[in-house]
């Protein structure tokens, strides 16, 4: 399934989601189409498509419109892993600074599969000052997906 969730500057992203066995039989009884669901589970990081995939352990359907939703409170992600390349800054499209790298997040008998982070405004300052290269930190933040363009011209999402 799909979920269209909005990030906090009110963007939408759509991620994509995979359960199984008795929990998609619930999911397929209890929600439909264009309802509003919270939904827990883990991150999935496919190597090929580049694509995150959330596994749902558990949802609760909300009793409210998706418009209703609080921008501070959806899309929330939590990540606990190393840094595993040198913090980098940069100018984004709007000329914002931004300080982007990756994150191993280790896996039961799974290679770790790694997650691009960025970092914006003040945390800029704070991430430049204490973290660097093998430090291990928990992240929270919200996920946004991004369209990519490969070198044969193909698009994925990221």
């Amino acid at each position: 399934m799909s979920l269209l969730v909005t990030t906090p500057s009110g963007s939408s992203t759509i991620l994509r989601c995979v359960t199984q066995g008795e929990m998609a039989e619930r999911i397929i009884k209890e929600v439909e189409e264009n309802e509003v669901i919270e939904v827990r589970g883990y991150l999935r990081n496919e190597k090929d498509s580049r694509q995150i995939i959330t596994k749902v352990v558990d949802f609760k359907k909300l009793e409210q419109d998706f418009d209703e939703i609080n921008l501070e409170n959806s899309n929330r992600v939590r990540l606990l892993g190393k840094i595993i390349t040198d913090l980098q800054g940069s100018e984004n499209k709007q000329n914002s600074e931004v300080l982007s790298f990756k994150l191993a997040v280790p896996r039961e008998g799974v290679k770790s599969p790694l997650f691009f982070c960025r970092v914006h405004g003040k945390l800029i300052t704070e991430f430049n000052e204490k973290l660097k290269k093998g430090d291990i930190i928990l992240l929270e933040g919200f996920l946004q997906t991004k369209k990519i363009e490969e070198s044969f011209g193909e698009e994925n999402e990221k």
